[in-house]
């Protein structure tokens, strides 16, 4: 990690290039799903219902309850305080993200921008984040700071199949032109950070070499 200004960033994130494509990738990484904090959850809770209305045509989905006319959030499971979204319900076949609508969007990122709400701060965090894992972090109990990490799971196998984060998967005149991730993620830095930061990130990665 480096320190720059009053945040610390990995230092793989400096040499990352990436660029989402999302239709030549037919969303392939928001399938995986995700793990997410309960205070994600409840976030997305104050919207579940409309969000539902996005999935109607996914009848495999026994996690959508009629609850007195309404629809209602049902856990699928937890795991170290966090819940995960990919479908694993015994009686489906299909197994990708719960919120993975038909043609391959997200009905929350449909819905945020359909009621005009900023995705980037309404969505999970790794979901808009990804492949850095942006935070804060407080670890050593003297007060938080954001910290700027590569997905810790960037490099496993289950992610071969992104193109995205796989350059000798793309073609060279697409892999050649990839922005580095810094850039890529603007907005959504700027979105954690805000503007300040991520000018102090910008000028660091102009002068920036690797050990």
């Amino acid at each position: 990690m480096v320190a720059i200004g009053d945040f610390f960033v990995e230092k793989g994130v400096f040499s990352l290039r990436f660029d989402c494509d999302f239709l030549s990738t037919n969303g392939i990484c928001c399938q995986h799903g995700c793990w997410i904090k309960p205070e994600e959850k409840w976030r997305i809770s104050g919207g579940i219902e409309e969000i539902a209305e996005y999935l109607r045509d996914r009848p495999e989905l026994p996690f959508w309850r009629s609850t007195r006319g309404k629809w209602t959030y049902v856990d699928t499971k937890m795991e170290d305080g966090e819940y995960h979204t990919k479908n694993e319900f015994p009686n489906s076949d299909v197994k990708r993200c719960i919120f993975n609508m038909t043609n391959g969007g997200c009905a929350i990122h449909a819905y945020c921008l359909d009621r005009g709400i900023p995705w980037e701060t309404f969505k999970f965090n790794i979901c808009v984040t990804w492949p850095l894992d942006i935070q804060l972090y407080d670890p050593d109990g003297k007060g938080e700071r954001w910290n700027i990490w590569l997905f810790n799971q960037l490099n496993d196998s289950e992610w071969d199949d992104c193109p995205c984060i796989r350059p000798d998967k793309l073609p060279p005149e697409t892999r050649d032109k990839r922005p580095l991730a810094i850039e890529s993620q603007k907005n959504t830095i700027i979105s954690r950070l805000g503007p300040e930061r991520y000018a102090q990130l910008v000028e660091f990665a102009k002068t920036y070499k690797p050990d």
